[in-house]
């Protein structure tokens, strides 16, 4: 899997192909901007422990406590892959277009990355972002249960959950939630297969080369992720999105 710049030499004010609009009413489950992301924790300013107080053994961690957790956990991953692919972090940072004191902090735990950063360095390591997924306990079987699914979480607010048990099969299933006014058209999606999308919450525009797709909820898009492709969030509320890619190559 590969990322690629935008599409050069293509005309900078893509095609917009209009849908047939039809009444949409709000999911009473999707949250607005406004709202905290539905990233499994508690709502913003709450967390597991009274007085920011370490929870206790066996209580699941929430709000700040998760965040750290979480940039550790991946800071240990990156570390990892950089390791086994014999790469300095200087040699890293060239392949990657990263600052090397940028790499040792995810390395380290300390932030949370943005998410044009981790394609990067998944480019620079040339893995795929999928490898960066992560879980506090291992899918034991067929079955991915809600609290064991692998995530990344960067700092944009966007969820990534793997529903399938890992990447080693020949069907890659992802939850996303798309936050509000992301977009990543300088950074847009190339990697190998076929990908389908369906549009579960929300709205969103997808971009594949230059024309745009508006989904709605219930709506569904595929096709050939060869093309460089984007997503735009303009709404007002976070989307979330089903996408199967087989093979597996995100």
């Amino acid at each position: 899997m590969t990322y690629d710049d935008p599409i050069k030499n293509h005309d900078p004010q893509p095609s917009r192909r209009k849908p047939e609009r039809r009444p949409h009413v709000p999911a009473e489950s999707a949250a607005d901007c406004n709202s905290t992301a539905d990233s499994g924790g508690p709502a913003a300013g709450q967390d597991s422990a009274p007085g920011g107080a370490a929870p206790r053994a066996g209580e699941p961690l929430g709000g700040d406590a998760k965040a750290r957790a979480d940039a550790r956990s991946l800071g240990l991953l990156v570390r990892s892959i950089r390791i086994s692919h014999g790469m300095s972090i200087e040699g890293l940072a060239k392949a990657a277009g990263v600052s090397a004191g940028g790499i040792s902090q995810i390395e380290r735990g300390v932030g949370n990355p943005a998410f044009t950063t981790l394609v990067k360095i998944a480019y620079g390591m040339q893995v795929p972002v999928g490898s960066f997924l992560q879980t506090d306990q291992e899918p034991p079987g067929l079955v991915v249960r809600k609290q064991h699914r692998k995530r990344l979480v960067p700092s944009e607010g966007l969820i990534y959950e793997l529903l399938t048990p890992d990447l080693k099969r020949r069907l890659e299933v992802l939850r996303v939630q798309i936050s509000c006014d992301f977009d990543n058209s300088e950074r847009p999606f190339v990697h190998e297969g076929e990908e389908c999308v369906h549009m579960l919450e929300g709205d969103l525009l997808i971009y594949i080369g230059g024309d745009e797709y508006h989904l709605e909820e219930g709506d569904s898009i595929t096709y050939d992720p060869t093309v460089p492709h984007w997503y735009r969030n303009p709404f007002p509320r976070p989307g979330i999105i089903f996408s199967a890619i087989t093979p597996p190559s995100f």
